[in-house]
């Protein structure tokens, strides 16, 4: 699957909660703006958006700063912590 990351301008609004740096997905099986506690996929890979961002940031050290900020957003999902200097 090819993902493409980007911020979104301006805040994403329209739903219970107001996140200031939405994730815009644009991929082969996904499409849509979303929230880090949105829902992404379809039964049986149905997952946070938080969560798929985490992982993006373990394996890719660009999108680290991006998915810290993304995952704060919601105090009670997965977070990405900084690393530490070797």
């Amino acid at each position: 699957m090819s993902e493409q990351l980007e911020m979104a301008n301006g805040k994403l609004s329209g739903r219970a909660v107001i996140y200031s740096s939405p994730l815009v997905i644009r991929a082969e099986d996904v499409r849509g703006v979303f929230g880090p506690k949105d829902m992404v996929g379809e039964i049986p890979r149905l997952m946070f958006a938080a969560e798929i961002v985490a992982g993006w940031a373990t394996a890719n050290r660009k999108a680290e700063e991006f998915a810290r900020r993304f995952c704060s957003q919601w105090p009670d999902g997965p977070q990405v912590a900084e690393r530490r200097a070797a």
